[in-house]
């Protein structure tokens, strides 16, 4: 499994950036891509499509940019375990 973490996933992301490279990688080997970001503005079906197969972003966990922002190193921390979790289902 890759977890791949980002300030905003969106289609930019995928237009170049290490995002984009780390996908066509994990499709490449088969292997499970689950990606942290900051922000978001993608729905669950564009990122299967570019072969994500889970998201946890921190303005979705804790409401606010100004939350996400105080709190970003422990928010990733919570979000991975949440990604992992899923993961192992």
């Amino acid at each position: 499994m890759v977890i791949k973490g980002e300030g905003k996933i969106d289609e930019q992301s995928f237009q170049g950036k290490v995002i984009d490279g780390v996908t066509k990688l994990a499709k490449k080997y088969n292997i499970p891509l689950m990606a942290v970001g900051g922000d978001l503005t993608m729905n669950d079906q564009e990122l299967k499509n570019h072969g994500i197969k889970a998201v946890q972003f921190l303005v979705n966990h804790y409401g606010s940019v100004k939350e996400t922002m105080k709190s970003a190193k422990i928010g990733i921390k919570e979000v991975t375990q949440i990604l992992s979790s899923e993961f192992s289902k």
